[in-house]
């Protein structure tokens, strides 16, 4: 038989009420970062941390004071100490902002209570939050004509496609995307709109960095992962590469005129280069080593690879893709967070790139 009634995930009102509010318009004390919930939940049959609070929220924070952000952790982990309603009002009353870091939730009510209090919240995207939170935000394609101006729409054809992050063009008509929280890699056809959609058999593999190899095939960054993928146009399929070690990450590639691919191991704070046609591998160290954070990546037209190190501060390195070396490294003046995407301008040879403290940035290579 069928169910009775459904009740739906809801919160006390007459509880969860906005305290304190004035907190807000104070500036002369740290930002206070909340997070609730069981920190050790799903370790042992699961595996890893589900709730990303000991590999996102609490290393964020830190990064954070790093860059020199008052800021501080204010945490309600039941683990610890359980929590009546009443006091989890007050709580909210306490902090300034709620993190939902976890890689799976059905409608977690912190987010809900959160809210009822007039806090903010921050989410992954996970289907409870980014549900509530966003809806169908972010499941299609704008297209803008740069000499009209004209804005033409294309939505996606699966709405689980959610995310479109990086899209590269192919030269034949194409825009090639990641969808990194969809699990897909796309392609649009600019005349028809038609989006292709393949999925990646690794689950929450997250592809993210996308660059076009000479044979017209596009190579894809798994960022949850320590794989590579590229997808073959005339089929749609793909192929998955696994890299040397299990605990790499690879967030943005490049790929040369030998066909060869050149990625940032994000986790490692190494640059790879992997061979298709051989199916080798080379590795070196960038020079912050493990806290490199390698992140954006452009190739300029002499062969030499420019990559963003992540670390503190944020710095510009120069790798000769032909001979295999280090040829600079230099800090970028008010970059303290990251390089996320660059850009090589050939007809002027200047690389561009955005960062996260609202600087618009550009490298003169002559």
């Amino acid at each position: 038989p069928g169910p009775i009634c459904v009740t739906p995930d809801m919160v006390d009102r007459s509880v969860f009420v906005p305290r304190g509010m004035d907190r807000f318009s104070l500036t002369d004390r740290p930002l206070v970062v909340g997070w609730v919930g069981n920190a050790t939940w799903g370790q042992n049959a699961v595996g890893g941390d589900p709730k990303g609070f000991h590999s996102i929220v609490q290393p964020a924070l830190e990064t954070l004071k790093d860059m020199g952000v008052a800021v501080e952790g204010h945490f309600a982990d039941r683990n610890q100490n359980w929590r009546s309603q009443a006091e989890m009002a007050a709580y909210y009353g306490e902090i300034d902002v709620l993190v939902c870091a976890s890689d799976q939730e059905g409608t977690p009510l912190p987010v809900l209570e959160a809210i009822s209090c007039g806090v903010p919240v921050v989410t992954t995207p996970v289907d409870g939050p980014h549900t509530l939170l966003e809806a169908r935000a972010g499941e299609h394609f704008r297209l803008i004509d740069p000499a009209t101006g004209q804005v033409t729409k294309h939505e996606m054809p699966d709405a689980a496609a959610r995310d479109p992050h990086t899209l590269v063009f192919d030269g034949q008509g194409h825009i090639w995307f990641t969808a990194q929280w969809g699990n897909v890699v796309g392609r649009l056809a600019m005349d028809s709109g038609k989006i292709d959609l393949v999925a990646v058999p690794i689950d929450r593999a997250r592809p993210y960095g996308i660059r076009m190899a000479p044979d017209g095939r596009p190579w894809i960054a798994l960022l949850g992962t320590h794989h590579l993928a590229t997808v073959n146009p005339s089929d749609m399929t793909l192929e998955t590469v696994a890299l040397p070690r299990d605990e790499a990450r690879p967030r943005r590639l490049e790929v040369t005129g030998d066909g060869a691919v050149w990625y940032g191991d994000y986790a490692g704070g190494l640059l790879g280069r992997y061979e298709p046609s051989s199916r080798k591998f080379e590795e070196w160290d960038l020079p912050g080593g493990s806290d490199a954070r390698p992140y954006g990546m452009a190739l300029d037209d002499t062969g030499v690879l420019w990559i963003a190190e992540g670390g503190v501060p944020n710095r510009l390195v120069a790798f000769d893709t032909r001979g295999k070396a280090v040829l600079s490294v230099t800090d970028i003046p008010e970059a303290r967070g990251s390089v996320r995407h660059m850009y090589f301008d050939p007809d002027r040879r200047q690389v561009w790139f955005g960062e996260d403290t609202n600087f618009l940035a550009r490298a003169r290579l002559d």
